[in-house]
């Protein structure tokens, strides 16, 4: 029978074992500080924000010559795409 993972609320912190460190290194290959650093951070709550949207690389007289510039690059190069 399987246990659950443990319900975690907002104040409260869970504790990984080594037993579960060394199996998570073994696993995903990482060193034994970055591994444990990432499995405290995963636990963490994290507030996200919603970034800026970015504003257009190149104006609309390189935008055109690009168009007509990239059907090219595909003939010329085949194994780009």
């Amino acid at each position: 029978m399987s246990r659950s993972p443990p319900r975690v609320g907002p104040n409260q912190t869970v504790t990984v074992g080594p037993d579960q460190t060394v199996i998570f290194i073994a696993l995903t290959g990482w060193h034994r500080d970055y591994a444990r650093t990432a499995l405290r951070d995963a636990l963490k709550l994290k507030v996200l924000s919603s970034r800026k949207p970015r504003g257009p690389t190149y104006g609309s007289r390189i935008m055109v010559a690009l168009v007509k510039c990239w059907p090219m690059t595909l003939w010329l190069m085949p194994n780009i795409a």
